[in-house]
């Protein structure tokens, strides 16, 4: 029985209009062969029924109900995660394959659209929801999958390297995928240095259904200057302690700001991306004190020997920071996870109380 009799009736008279509209569709065929253990063959022929929707797709978006069922689907707020930028390819032009197939082409049958509509409204109205979004990404090399975490893996696919995320969606929850797209091509960005970059759009799957395209957010899509790199395990390790670490810029506007201004850098002219480069330093280590505490800061938590320390320092005294320091300096304050205390330290430091250790992450950062 439906749970949603204001969307069975529409949906059911879109898929008559449709069926309508394609009685006179010559689908083509492909020829199927299947082998039995006595050595004899069975040729079958299967009708390419999404194909042949997919022909004539723009005559069947014409049809006048596919607006009303386009209006009464999108004031379901079940529905709204499935219609994406188009609830016509992403929920009426899938639905009417499916009764199609069902049917084994245009002659219609009740019990074929009752079934493929009950298995719609168990996708609009789970409780929970499997979700699946692949995005092509560049500037990246691996022979072997990593793994990001949070659902994230990078996998070689053919001569394409893919970012893959896998979740779980429950109703009640936000959920902007583009947005944690963008979040794991950034921990791969700050984890190597890296012109790393989504392509434009990116498919997804939610509860076993193909969803169709949905674009990726600009930051993410539009590649930094820099060269591509191979993802090895250590960085790729890296990658995924600094996305676990992303929600503490939340809660720490100073981190979150210095992030976002990294960030912007990597793509503005040089003037505009010293001046984020600069406010990004003194957000992240600066505080109150500003440029000069922020400059100090640095110069203890990037440089390693005192000389080092000291040619850094007066550089950062006269100069805009550069986008390598910047960057070791986010994985360093990312990694430590407190960046109040983090700055006690590196202040104790400075007055004598106590020896550094960050060696390891300044070598996993580049």
């Amino acid at each position: 029985m439906a749970r949603a009799p204001h969307l069975y009736t529409p949906l059911r008279w879109f898929c008559l209009s449709a069926f309508r509209l394609l009685a006179e569709a010559d689908p083509k065929y492909a020829v199927e062969e299947r082998r039995f253990p006595d050595g004899s063959s069975f040729y079958e022929y299967r009708p390419l029924i999404a194909e042949a929707i997919e022909v004539a797709a723009e005559d069947i978006a014409r049809l006048g109900d596919v607006r009303v069922a386009l209006h009464d689907v999108g004031q379901e707020p079940a529905a709204q995660p499935f219609l994406g930028d188009s609830g016509f390819e992403r929920v009426l032009l899938p639905l009417l394959v499916r009764v199609a197939e069902a049917c084994g082409g245009f002659d219609w049958s009740d019990s074929a659209f009752e079934r493929a509509y009950l298995e719609l409204e168990d996708a609009l109205f789970a409780d929970r929801r499997s979700y699946e979004a692949v995005a092509p990404l560049l500037g990246v090399s691996t022979p072997v999958p990593v793994d990001l975490g949070g659902g994230f893996r990078v996998v070689p696919d053919g001569r394409a390297i893919v970012l893959q995320l896998s979740s779980e969606l429950r109703a009640a929850e936000p959920f902007d995928p583009a947005a944690e797209l963008a979040d794991a091509v950034t921990a791969m960005r700050l984890a190597t240095g890296a012109a790393i970059a989504l392509g434009p759009a990116f498919l997804e799957r939610i509860h076993g259904r193909a969803a169709g395209r949905r674009p990726t957010l600009s930051i993410s899509a539009t590649t930094p200057g820099g060269a591509p790199t191979r993802l090895d395990e250590f960085r790729g390790r890296l990658a995924r302690d600094l996305l676990a670490r992303f929600p503490i810029t939340d809660e720490d506007a100073g981190i979150g700001d210095a992030l976002d201004l990294w960030e912007l850098s990597l793509f503005e002219e040089q003037r505009t991306a010293a001046r984020h480069l600069s406010g990004a330093l003194t957000s992240l280590l600066g505080g109150p004190e500003g440029p000069w505490a922020a400059a100090v800061r640095a110069s203890v938590l990037v440089a390693e020997a005192p000389q080092e320390r000291a040619e850094l320092f007066a550089r950062l005294r006269s100069e805009p920071p550069d986008e390598q320091t910047v960057r070791r300096a986010l994985v360093e304050v990312l990694v430590h996870g407190d960046r109040g205390r983090l700055i006690e330290q590196l202040d104790d430091t400075l007055l004598g109380a106590r020896v550094p250790r960050w060696t390891d992450v300044r070598q996993a950062a580049g």
